[in-house]
């Protein structure tokens, strides 16, 4: 499974699967609006990869454009922002919080944070 920052190849495509179902549209069909291309779907279905932008970018639309009476499929970050900014998994609670980028680069190359800031 290869993965994209935070987010793998399986994610996007149990994203864009759960997308097309709740708008009676092909998986195929989200890939192109998500991302550009005719051929976006079956690429990565076949395990083609992706350039960080373009994950960045179908994030986003997919986040942009999730329906309201759709729960976000468990176990997967959801971006903010447009797919820039995504919920970062809350270990102490199980749940998520939302970090920006820069307090998720000081958690990354912090090795003893202040207490709570990156818990």
């Amino acid at each position: 499974m290869a993965y994209i920052g935070y987010m793998s190849h399986e994610h996007i495509i149990i994203l864009i699967e759960t997308l097309a179902a709740a708008r009676h549209r092909s998986p195929h069909t989200i890939g192109r609006l998500a991302s550009g291309s005719g051929d976006f779907y079956a690429r990565l279905a076949a395990g083609h990869d992706l350039t960080t932008r373009r994950a960045s970018r179908v994030l986003g639309y997919l986040s942009d454009h999730w329906p309201e009476s759709v729960e976000w499929p468990a176990g997967i970050p959801r971006p903010l922002n447009g797919g820039t900014t995504p919920e970062t998994p809350d270990r102490s609670t199980g749940g998520t919080s939302r970090r920006t980028p820069d307090q998720m680069r000081e958690c990354a190359v912090v090795s003893h944070p202040a207490p709570g800031r990156c818990s």
